[in-house]
């Protein structure tokens, strides 16, 4: 069955009354466009946080990239990187959100959810 976000983009979730408006139908433009209600200065601040904390080099941390498969982060680094993002963010994420937070996408969706 097709996706109504793009040729191709199979997998991409359907919510009521959402549309596709990128022009650019990938999965990475999905999750930009879902969560470009956080400020470029703030994402570039979580972004360096994350790469820190996992040791990885920047240009490998996609929006779509997997902190524990594809940049091998144990629970401590999960632990370090939700405190330090609630912290430089001034929110709590409840432990519900938590699960979602597995890529960079996953981490802006979730505090655009609860700031």
């Amino acid at each position: 069955m097709p996706s109504r976000y793009g040729p191709g983009i199979e997998g991409c979730p359907t919510l009521p009354g959402e549309v596709w408006t990128s022009s650019e139908p990938t999965w990475e433009a999905y999750v930009a466009e879902r969560t470009a209600g956080l400020d470029e200065p703030l994402r570039a601040e979580i972004k360096d946080i994350i790469c820190g904390l996992l040791r990885a080099d920047p240009d490998t941390v996609t929006l779509t990239s997997r902190f524990v498969e594809d940049h091998g982060a144990d629970s401590l680094q999960f632990v370090d990187m939700l405190a330090s993002v609630e912290r430089v963010c001034g929110v709590l994420v409840p432990p519900e959100e938590m699960g979602a937070m597995t890529t960079l996408g996953g981490v802006y969706g979730v505090l655009e959810r609860v700031r």
